[in-house]
């Protein structure tokens, strides 16, 4: 494909995601001049102005719309050496979802055929997943080395809404999790997301034959875009707390109602234990979560993605949303911070010392007839009093 052919591309493809004389940013990493950026309401001129960057830089452009006023004499003009570019609160509202699928591969490489297939299948998957949840069809664009699906969504940019975005992400990506060779990216939840402008080239890497840069293009596009409400989203991240609640079923302690058992104190183990920053809220009724923002298995999970619930019955479940800890439960977490509770689900009653004289009393008494009388009690009081016995040579 010619030059003049993908600059045609990508004016075409821009006015998809923008509508007439709205500004964007285009952006160039790593370039021999710094970060090269420009504000654009001219996509003829961007093209243009790109066009010695095309095939040798990875190029980029704010997803959502900007809020910032651009002044007259930054209009329309690449700068070099950039400092400053757009942040979240230079964005108007999200106005897309992006779900960014990646196949796993050495970071600063391009994909090869099969890898970049990887995602297809999983674009694939979640494309007819959230189809049968009632989501209309996303934009749907190949970024050279995977899949992008940007749904069109109107929520205005705040905190809330941010880490709902970020919340669906991390929900997907336990829904679809990377053992397939391909993951959801759930860093993409923040307002300012920068991603590949469709129509130029993915150069990641040196090009070869195995792992060649390749056009990034729009090959979907809905005849009627259509927004999808934000009751949609919160249905998908309710999925992942219904699989922390499905895991009450199989927690290894729980408060059975018995007085004699131990209710472990969260809190207390919380700081006992140094766990770091956190939020505490009510979940599901009269459980309690507590989100965190560093997780104890793995701190460079710095994204609140890890939790604990604490259930009615004293029963708790942890729950971490990367892949690589998808098997770190509350087991694993007593062992990684080596807690031992000896109570786990019996009642083990340590009698005083007048019980414990006493029930020496009953045995010594029930002596001749000790084949025909039994006596319950605890394992652990029975050892005590076994030890004991062995002790006071009563059975020599």
């Amino acid at each position: 494909m010619s030059l003049t052919e993908i600059q045609a591309n990508v004016v075409k493809n821009l006015k998809i995601f923008r509508a007439e004389k709205e500004f964007v940013e285009v952006r160039i990493l790593k370039t021999k001049n710094g970060v090269v950026s420009g504000y654009y309401n001219d996509f003829t001129r961007l093209a243009n102005d790109i066009g010695a960057y095309i095939g040798t830089y990875d190029i980029y452009f704010t997803l959502n719309p900007l809020a910032t006023v651009v002044q007259l004499e930054e209009q329309n003009t690449l700068n070099f050496n950039v400092k400053q570019t757009t942040k979240d609160s230079g964005i108007k509202k999200f106005s897309y979802l992006l779900i960014d699928l990646d196949p796993e591969r050495k970071a600063g490489i391009s994909s090869t055929d099969d890898e970049k297939k990887t995602a297809y299948v999983k674009a694939k998957k979640i494309f007819r997943f959230l189809k049968s949840k009632g989501w209309f069809d996303p934009i749907v664009c190949d970024s050279g080395n995977g899949y992008h699906l940007l749904y069109p969504i109107d929520l205005a940019n705040e905190d809330t809404n941010r880490l709902l975005l970020k919340e669906f992400l991390q929900t997907l990506n336990s829904l679809f999790p990377a053992s397939d060779g391909a993951k959801v990216d759930t860093t993409t939840y923040n307002a300012s997301r920068i991603v590949k402008l469709y129509g130029t080239i993915a150069c990641k890497g040196e090009s070869s034959e195995e792992r060649p840069h390749r056009i990034s293009k729009v090959i979907h596009q809905p005849k009627v875009i259509q927004t999808i409400p934000i009751e949609k989203i919160k249905e998908i991240t309710k999925l992942s707390e219904k699989g922390i609640n499905d895991s009450h079923k199989s927690c290894d302690y729980r408060n059975t109602g018995n007085p004699t058992m131990r209710r472990i104190d969260v809190e207390d183990l919380i700081k006992r234990h140094n766990l770091g920053v956190y939020e505490k809220k009510a979940w599901e009724g009269n459980s309690t979560l507590y989100k965190f923002k560093y997780c104890p298995f793995n701190p460079e999970h710095d994204d609140w993605s890890f939790c604990i619930i604490q259930f009615p019955d004293g029963a708790i479940a942890v729950k971490c949303h990367h892949d690589s800890c998808s098997s770190n439960d509350w087991k694993a977490l007593k062992k990684h911070l080596g807690i031992a509770f000896k109570n786990r689900g019996r009642s083990q009653i340590r009698p005083t010392s007048d019980q414990f004289n006493q029930l020496l009393d009953n045995l010594t008494v029930l002596g001749p007839h000790l084949q025909d009388s039994y006596v319950q009690i605890p394992l652990a009081v029975f050892i005590q009093i076994s030890n004991q016995l062995i002790k006071n040579s009563l059975f020599n």
